[in-house]
């Protein structure tokens, strides 16, 4: 399965993947959230995929606050399920 591209989930976040090669996800992250730590900035993603689920992590911080999250998924008709409600999204 490919996972390289942009995905935009229920809250208007987007994920960047860029590579998905040899089971790994790198990309980046940009929230939606406005009461996010991170809002406004890219911060790098990085995790694993095996079929059609995925599990990725995203570190971010500003001067009052640094937070990660992880995030684990599986796509079942070209969306991803709870947590993330994930959708391709067309550049």
């Amino acid at each position: 399965m490919a996972w390289v591209g942009d995905w935009r989930n229920q809250f208007g976040s987007i994920l960047r993947i860029i590579s998905d090669a040899e089971g790994r996800i790198e990309g980046t992250f940009e929230t939606a959230l406005e009461d996010s730590g991170f809002y406004g900035q890219k911060v790098q993603v990085i995790g694993f995929h095996r079929g059609n689920c995925i599990g990725f992590v995203a570190v971010g911080s500003s001067p009052t606050a640094t937070a990660s999250f992880p995030t684990r998924a599986c796509r079942v008709t070209g969306k991803w399920r709870p947590p993330g409600l994930w959708s391709p999204t067309r550049r």
